[in-house]
């Protein structure tokens, strides 16, 4: 039965401030982001480098975020691209066990190949990552202007905005003024009206007769 083994207690050096408390500066650095990381950057890294120095590691790790921080990418740039170039490492190597395998042992040549394809699309996914901290990509909107009512201003000229209700905002010139409607518009066309009534014919007119000299 195997056990883990117990975690080696590590020394930390924390710069104290003249009000801290007792433990306050441990406590300090634990609450941020760097301390935390470190741990992992020295637990992961011993078996290739030896142990290193955690406070070594957290000022090197928080003197990188403070860069970072303050808008310059070009470590994460870095660190991105050499990702990439890792995974693509690993998706080759799993590729090459494969093929070694295919004929003796498939089933040993299908899991290495899912493993190579595995680091192939992280390593898509990785390079995706850094051409979109390269060239963000541009965004388009449209201009939305909230007033009073559920109105929607559009840059399109041949959208028109309505008014809730399907109606279209009033005209200056339909104003009322003075009490009295002073439109342009007459109106909608009435019924015609037949003011000439029927007129009756005309009767024979008697002209005086001609008399004769």
């Amino acid at each position: 039965m195997s056990m883990e083994a117990k975690s080696k207690r590590r020394t930390f050096e924390v710069d104290r401030r003249p009000d801290d408390k007792e433990g306050a500066p441990l406590a300090r650095e634990l609450a941020g982001a760097q301390l935390g990381s470190a741990v992992i950057v020295t637990d992961f890294s011993e078996g290739l480098f030896g142990q290193v120095a955690l406070t070594a590691a957290f000022e090197a790790l928080k003197s990188s975020s403070t860069v970072v921080a303050s808008g310059d990418l070009s470590s994460v740039k870095q660190m991105l691209a050499s990702q990439a170039i890792a995974l693509n490492t690993i998706f080759v190597e799993m590729g090459r066990r494969a093929a070694l395998n295919l004929t003796a042992h498939p089933k040993a040549a299908e899991d290495r190949l899912r493993m190579a394809f595995r680091a192939q699309n992280q390593c898509r996914m990785t390079l995706e990552t850094l051409a979109n901290i390269v060239n963000p990509p541009t965004v388009f909107a449209r201009q939305a202007n909230i007033t009073s009512g559920p109105q929607q201003v559009n840059n399109d000229m041949r959208t028109f905005a309505r008014v809730e209700g399907g109606s279209t905002p009033p005209n200056e010139l339909l104003e009322q003024k003075h009490g009295t409607s002073d439109r342009m518009d007459a109106g909608a066309q009435g019924k015609a009206r037949n003011r000439h009534q029927e007129l009756a014919p005309l009767g024979a007119v008697h002209r005086a007769k001609k008399q004769r000299g």
